[in-house]
């Protein structure tokens, strides 16, 4: 038995412990450590329903009970599971929600019982920090697709989930500055809406980092409070247009309008971070456009830099980040920031306490790039979390041959034993892609356990069954789409599915997997969402068959391929 992220120890044993038709209680030795239990719960009852299966922390037989220990290892957690119990034994409430994880993701079921196989599980991370970035500036997630993938996120153990929530234009309604809705260019949350999404995230372990990103990617905050922008004066020091990307440091509205949207945010999310972005301050190598700061030309950013002896465009940004992470720690909060504008090759003035979100090293003319490194941050006593894009950004980058090697020590790599000081990663899933539909779920399982583990993943057929257990189906005839596929992680270009070179072009396999994935979707098994996207991946590599082999064309539809199976049923739509 496997599951992702994989187990630091496992010691399998003969028997399952099959879970009885009816009710079966989780009794919890201290009731306030089973905060995050009932929402797995509700993931178990839904994909289990139609076995007679029920798991509650009310009533029934008890048949799991979970037991507090002491450990020196955070979220730690044993698992003893026999024919007739299941023992669990946690550390912490975190702990208690990896246990519990762990049983829902090993579950399986055959023709006629759901069972766990007997074993003794001892499991803890090795990293703190296990996160997924959102970008929802740039797409409005819809809620039943966000939920998805923090109930994914739960069970592969995720503890941080961080909305880039503003990158030029806001997400979400404001409503301490409501003229800056009247910009939007796509549907905006409401603050209901991402009190919705934060209070089940918290269900299920899984903390919300809010990001506001200043003060560039500022246009809409300064088009719609021009309060907030620089005091230009002539002649300026470049010909091209007058840039309005990047915030006034030497206003005090900037600093209010901060502290408000900032204060509104914290009434929401209730958690320890708060990200303020912080990120690609100037683009200079851009021709025709202008995205950089024009505090060398604001009178009174002059006269800020001469007061405090800021002499460059960086100096004055470390002062401006200083002041934002004062603001933060006001709020209960620690500050988190991205690394790109910061000079670190020489002593820098940042304040020490902020944690860096490391992604990569400013390209020319994008930021500071001689000497710096993330090991300089490490050098100079920050801790950091390790999002290197080649990486970490499963909008383009990731790659499985990559991937099952990483670890946020490895690239770049972690010199003069400063592995301490780097307390995770996350995965980053940035700006609009066709490919989120089918390629989120095993990039989440994939990437949850490089944040876990230390070692490399190795293939097994233990591995494989965990992949199609927790994207696809708990059934032991479950189709494998990633055998067929004969990959993981599909391309990330949004134009191919699949890797052409690779994929086992058996049709009638495919379309007896087609047929199966029909099945659940229209019974609505599992991640229906995501099970949709599967069946459009294998309908495209039908198609590809069906056309090598001169054979005719077939409704390309999810909805024609339903109908021709005969699969759709009345009401049962999902």
């Amino acid at each position: 038995m496997q599951v992702l992220p994989r187990l630091k120890e496992y010691k399998g044993a003969e028997g399952k412990f099959i879970f009885p038709v009816g009710t079966t209680k989780i009794e919890i030795d201290i009731v306030e450590n089973g905060c995050f239990v009932n929402a797995f719960l509700g993931v178990y009852n839904d994909y289990f329903r139609v076995t007679g299966t029920k798991l509650s922390l009310e009533e029934g037989k008890a048949l799991i009970k979970a037991s507090k220990i002491s450990s020196d290892k955070k979220e730690y957690y044993e698992i003893v599971i026999k024919e007739d119990i299941i023992n669990i034994f946690y550390a912490d409430k975190f702990g208690l929600r990896n246990a519990i994880a762990t049983i829902i993701s090993a579950v399986e079921q055959d023709k006629k019982t759901v069972y766990i196989k007997c074993a003794s599980i001892k499991d803890y991370p090795n990293y703190s920090h296990r996160g997924v970035l959102i970008d929802v500036a740039r797409r409005f997630v819809p809620m039943d697709e966000f939920k998805m993938h923090i109930r994914s996120m739960g069970l592969c153990k995720y503890r941080y989930l961080h909305w880039h929530l503003s990158d030029g234009v806001f997400s979400y309604e404001l409503k301490c500055y409501p003229e800056v809705n009247d910009l939007a260019v796509r549907r905006l949350y409401t603050q209901e809406e991402i009190k919705e999404l934060v209070s089940y995230a918290e269900s299920f372990g899984i903390e919300s980092i809010p990001e506001i990103d200043v003060p560039a990617h500022c246009s809409y905050l300064i088009k719609a409070i021009p309060d907030i922008f620089c005091d230009i004066e002539e002649p300026r020091n470049t010909e091209k247009p007058i840039s309005k990307y990047v915030a006034c440091v030497s206003s005090e509205k900037t600093y209010e309008v901060i502290t408000n949207i900032f204060k509104e945010l914290c009434e929401i999310f209730k958690g320890e971070y708060f990200h303020i972005g912080g990120d690609e301050l100037y683009f200079y190598d851009l021709e025709y456009t202008s995205l950089f700061p024009e505090w060398q030309n604001c009178r009174r950013c002059k006269a800020l830099a001469k007061q405090e002896n800021l002499e460059t465009d960086l100096d004055i940004y470390i002062y401006f980040i200083n002041k934002i992470n004062k603001i933060v720690k006001s709020l209960g909060k620690k500050t988190i920031m991205f690394n790109d504008a910061v000079d670190i090759s020489k002593p820098t003035k940042l304040d020490k306490d902020i944690i860096i979100h490391f992604w990569r090293v400013a390209m020319e003319d994008r930021g500071p790039v001689d000497g710096c490194s993330m090991q300089g941050f490490l050098d100079q006593g920050f801790k950091v979390i390790n999002s290197y894009f080649p990486e970490t950004y499963m909008c383009d980058f990731v790659r499985e041959d990559k991937l099952k090697v990483w670890t946020p020590t490895s690239s770049p790599k972690v010199e003069n034993g400063k592995e301490n000081q780097i307390i995770g990663s996350e995965l980053c899933a940035w700006g609009v892609h066709n490919h989120f539909d089918y390629s989120m779920l095993p990039i989440l399982c994939y990437f949850s356990d490089r944040v876990w583990n230390s070692e490399d993943m190795e293939e097994s057929e233990e591995i494989d069954r965990a992949f199609v257990r927790q994207t696809i189906s708990h059934k032991i005839d479950a189709v494998n789409i990633f055998d067929i596929l004969n990959s993981r992680i599909p391309p990330l270009n949004d134009y191919d599915k699949f890797f052409p070179d690779k994929v086992n072009k058996d049709l009638e396999k495919v379309e007896q997997a087609m047929t199966y994935l029909t099945t659940l979707y229209v019974n609505g098994l599992g991640e229906v969402r995501a099970i949709k996207g599967y069946i459009t991946v294998l309908q495209e590599l039908r198609n590809q068959i069906r056309k090598e082999q001169n054979l005719p064309m077939v409704d390309t539809t999810l909805w024609g391929f339903i109908s021709e199976s005969k699969l759709k049923k009345e009401g049962k739509m999902r």
